[in-house]
């Protein structure tokens, strides 16, 4: 729908952009996001005006921006056209393409798209950007925070989760912190999913590219994964296989089983949250995550011949991952986690009856698509 600019921002955006008078304006917000974007079609082709709720996710785009420059191809992600900390709001530069979250395709250009996606988050994180230790502690507090948030869950909901359940969130809340200082950190793109991906299938092979910057900073390299493994790769073991491809290596158990928990976390905040609002979408999303966790699959590399590589042709074939059931052993935490993950138990015995294994995970086939 055809809008304006508010009058100071505007004028603002005038003074790096040609034709503003006879531009065409259009609202291009997320419903439910904070940040206001609007898209400009002016003499000079396509450009993007972004409002920001704080300086800090301001911040963020700017140096996301920085980092994509670095370690993306020129039109992979938006260029920094204009910026202004006082206001704040950027102009970033358009790039070719359709948000991919909705669009209708096939299912070998689907995993086309989403190999190219894990190929383009590997050059993403593979990109160094030096982590001082005050970054470091900021994450290992973030990480300790989710795990608190899952303890405080687990006494919250109680008989309200399962049995498998309420251990999967215990291990959350015991093991997370204990992982955390194992796992690679990287410059994470922070909201890594369909709807920040930009797809463009002409020419062939397809153009992929990458937007919004806002969540970006140092982190776990595994945490720009949660939404796929939470949202996606359980009813689609293909896209899963196509991703891990593209990225290019294997996970390592330890960075597999961070997944889950994380994964398993968001999960059963939305649980949370959805049972204090009655909110049955939030109560259906969280409990479908959590039930997925429990049931999660290893992830591995797919073979040689799936991973992505240069040459012609529009959709290189992916297989997918056969039968959909199938099982894994459940993960033994590293040595190193005993003493914390008994140390931060002792406290919880009493909530319910000792872990027993569970039987072999098998995967379900429902999903949830991100509002």
């Amino acid at each position: 729908m055809t809008t304006s600019l508010p009058p100071d921002l505007h004028q603002w955006v005038t003074r790096h952009v040609t034709g503003m008078d006879t531009a065409a304006v259009t609202d291009a917000s997320w419903p439910r996001g904070d940040s206001r974007v609007w898209r400009v079609r002016a003499d000079l082709g396509e450009v993007f005006v972004k409002l920001y709720p704080s300086t800090e996710k301001y911040e963020r785009e700017v140096k996301g921006c920085e980092h994509a420059a670095r370690a993306l191809a020129d039109t992979e992600a938006p260029h920094l056209l204009a910026s202004d900390p006082g206001r704040p709001a950027v102009v970033l530069s358009g790039l070719p393409g359709r948000v991919l979250r909705g669009l209708p395709l096939e299912q070998a250009e689907e995993q086309h798209v989403h190999r190219l996606a894990g190929n383009l988050l590997r050059r993403w994180h593979d990109a160094p950007e030096p982590i001082t230790d005050l970054e470091h502690q900021r994450i290992m507090a973030s990480v300790t925070a989710q795990a608190d948030e899952a303890a405080m869950i687990l006494d919250r909901l109680g008989d309200q989760l399962s049995p498998a359940e309420q251990d999967l969130v215990r291990d959350a809340a015991s093991d997370l912190p204990g992982l955390a200082q194992a796992l690679p950190l990287a410059y994470r793109h922070g909201d890594y999913s369909p709807r920040n991906w930009l797809w463009n299938p002409e020419p062939a092979p397809g153009h992929h590219g990458l937007i919004d910057f806002e969540e970006s900073a140092p982190g776990l390299a595994v945490e720009d994964l949660v939404w796929l493994c939470g949202a996606a790769w359980p009813s689609r073991p293909d896209l899963r296989d196509a991703f891990l491809a593209g990225y290019g290596r294997p996970l390592s158990s330890t960075e597999q089983r961070a997944l889950v928990l994380l994964t398993a976390r968001l999960g059963v905040s939305y649980l949370n949250t959805g049972l204090a609002k009655t909110d049955a979408v939030l109560i259906d999303r969280g409990r479908t995550v959590v039930g997925h966790m429990i049931c999660a699959p290893p992830l591995t590399c797919p073979p040689r011949a799936l991973r992505l590589r240069p040459g012609p042709g529009a959709f290189p074939p992916t297989t997918t991952s056969g039968d959909a059931r199938d099982t894994c052993p459940r993960e033994q935490p590293p040595p190193a986690l005993t003493v914390l993950r008994e140390t931060r138990r002792r406290g919880q015995r009493a909530r319910g009856p000792a872990r027993q294994k569970p039987p072999a995970w098998t995967s379900t086939s429902t999903t949830y698509a991100r509002s």
